[in-house]
């Protein structure tokens, strides 16, 4: 027998986790503006170098994504993006662009001719899912991964020469640099690939290097070689205001049909906090959690709580939480959430942690800086705040959960 499923007669209108879709793309017209000026820019015959940065959840991904399509469909662009959460060295990220270069060209054609460039790094080739691309895996030995690292920029130059006239540039997209920032030759890299085209003597190429990064990471890179924030084009995103939120939701909402009380509407503006991620996992939980097309305030209360779960869940538990077994630190993290408001003094939290527990304070707000939970404000020597209110609301949760009598 089968049966009715609400699941699959409706579909939400968010993607949490995932890179938010074009038509819900709010609040950001100027920074799309910016990266598509320089864009345009770099299809003159010129290197144009970005920097995407902000804090976690912010969009970075999605408009850096947004931007490669744009490249790749408006400008002729040939388009690496690459994903270097696993890239730890300099070589490591030359072979994951090499290799993502290859995969990604937009047809079989092309992707052939560019791989006669990089014939004697490549251990094999095989053909892409649906019998179209290359998926290329490039020799593991050291000698030639430093070659690939020394000759990469010229390498690149060369793909591009062959490819042209089929494609009227390169963008190349580095996403995720937590591992790399951590090698000191990175920086340096970055700046003689670049300096280089600029002293060769040669035309430049049209070539776009976009680097994604939070930025405490492209500080990193600064802080190794200064030069590093010259060399790109900042492209800063904020969080979202109070109207643009509210636009959001109220969009959103709407493509399914579905209508959003005005409480309701408050409540997730202020517990997203204009980070749209975290609008996303709100709206789809508060979405999946009304019945009849109308998302009241009941429905984004319940909602709120399980996003909360979910955020606590990916951001925090795996980091924070699932190391804090003893008794001291979670009676702190359960005083801290009871704290009224998103700010508080280290001092507040003292007076609010019984007995030996406040010898632990200091120790784990230390963690919690490092992790990205909290940080300390300008404004008063020994304030804190939390980062995201919903970070805050996941702790009052789980405290909430460790109080509770366990049932057998």
């Amino acid at each position: 027998m089968c049966y009715p499923s609400r699941m699959t007669e409706r579909e939400s209108p968010f993607s949490p986790g995932k890179p938010v879709q074009a038509d819900l793309f709010v609040g950001r017209e100027d920074e799309i503006g910016e990266v598509i000026q320089f864009l345009r820019q770099c299809a003159t015959g010129r290197n144009e170098n970005i920097a995407i940065s902000g804090e976690r959840g912010f969009g970075k991904s999605s408009l850096a994504l947004m931007a490669a399509s744009f490249a790749s469909r408006d400008l002729r662009f040939g388009v690496a993006y690459c994903q270097l959460t696993a890239a730890s060295t300099t070589e490591e990220v030359c072979t994951l662009v090499a290799e993502r270069l290859l995969a990604q060209l937009a047809t079989d054609t092309m992707a052939q001719k560019a791989k006669t460039v990089f014939n004697r790094y490549i251990d094999h080739v095989s053909v892409g899912l649906f019998g179209t691309g290359l998926q290329v895996k490039f020799r593991p030995d050291p000698s030639l991964r430093i070659d690939l690292k020394l000759r990469f920029p010229e390498l690149i130059t060369e793909t591009y020469l062959r490819l042209a006239p089929e494609i009227d540039g390169l963008m190349i997209v580095l996403d995720d640099l937590n591992g790399v920032v951590r090698d000191q030759t990175f920086a340096n890299f970055l700046k003689g690939w670049v300096d280089g085209m600029v002293t060769s003597g040669h035309r430049a190429i049209p070539l776009a290097i976009v680097v994604v990064a939070s930025e405490d990471k492209l500080g990193a890179l600064t802080k190794s070689q200064p030069s590093v924030g010259r060399i790109f084009r900042p492209v800063v995103l904020h969080r979202l205001p109070k109207d643009k939120t509210e636009s959001f939701f109220t969009k959103a909402f709407a493509s399914a049909n579905v209508s959003v009380e005005k409480r309701a509407l408050r409540d997730l503006c202020y517990f997203s906090d204009g980070v749209p991620s975290i609008m996303h996992e709100v709206g789809d939980a508060a979405f999946w959690q009304n019945q009849d097309q109308s998302v009241s305030s009941e429905d984004a209360q319940v909602g709120i709580i399980k996003a909360a779960k979910i955020i606590g869940l990916k951001y925090v538990e795996p980091q924070v939480v699932s190391k804090i077994r003893s008794k001291s630190y979670r009676q702190i993290i359960s005083a801290m959430a009871a704290l009224p408001g998103r700010v508080f003094t280290r001092k507040q939290l003292l007076s609010s942690v019984p007995g030996d527990d406040k010898k632990q304070v200091d120790n784990l707000l230390v963690k919690l800086k490092a992790l990205g939970v909290i940080h300390t404000t300008e404004e008063t020597p020994g304030e804190y705040e939390f980062i995201h209110t919903l970070d805050r609301l996941y702790f009052r949760v789980i405290s909430a959960e460790w109080k509770a009598p366990k049932t057998r």
